[in-house]
């Protein structure tokens, strides 16, 4: 699989760090917000994130826990989530200013259903990350789903970052994949591991467009 350098998986990686640099992974995306009993190593730790740093991948972090039908998503449920991943970031991984956390809908959301639900549960989000500094966002909101809902999101000014899910027939995920409206895409493919780890495979954008990626120092 050393065509693809981005991987997302729920799996702590420490074991694997030395297979998938030989396998010429450089980003790794894992999770913020809850483990459970499918996924028990789901959410990134400090020592993960500081091993994968200093063994000189980049991280990318979004938040879910379902996330997955439209009755999930409401204003609070943002300023909920947005809390939670906000200390999540500062005060369990040292996440740096400025990076990227991602938020998922991880459904086939209806233009209806953006508006009435997603549009208020980002603005909660982005609403958490903005007071917490007074002034601007301390993380950059990222949004993982169809190409409607990352794009209508984009147009409101509620995400800076784009990420296409692997089911391609969602709403308006081709013509953003066609038109290169996205900034990383996760690819389906039929082998969904590597290093014996379950993933997903990502890939960024051809135009190279900033995805909101971090590292730690070994005092971060």
């Amino acid at each position: 699989m050393k065509t693809f350098k981005i991987i997302d998986t729920p799996w702590n990686t420490i074991a694997k760090i030395s297979c998938l640099r030989n396998e010429a992974i450089e980003t790794v995306v894992r999770y913020y917000g809850h483990n459970s009993v499918r996924y028990p190593e789901k959410v990134l730790q400090k020592d993960e994130a500081l091993a994968l740093s200093n063994a000189g991948f980049k991280l990318m972090v979004i938040f879910q826990t379902t996330n997955d039908h439209a009755s999930y998503f409401s204003y609070d449920k943002g300023r909920y989530d947005g809390l939670r991943a906000y200390h999540w970031a500062k005060d369990q991984i040292g996440q740096p200013v400025g990076s990227g956390i991602y938020f998922a809908v991880d459904y086939d959301a209806t233009i209806e259903q953006i508006h009435n639900n997603i549009i208020p549960y980002f603005k909660g989000v982005q609403e958490i990350f903005i007071k917490s500094t007074g002034s601007e966002s301390v993380y950059q909101v990222g949004a993982y789903g169809s190409g409607s809902v990352v794009n209508e999101l984009k147009t409101h000014n509620l995400c800076k970052y784009r990420w296409l899910s692997e089911s391609i027939g969602f709403n308006g995920s081709r013509e953003a994949l066609d038109n290169g409206s996205y900034e990383l895409y996760q690819k389906f493919t039929s082998n969904s591991k590597i290093c014996n780890l379950d993933v997903d495979f990502d890939v960024q954008n051809p135009a190279g467009n900033d995805m909101g990626v971090f590292s730690l120092s070994e005092n971060g």
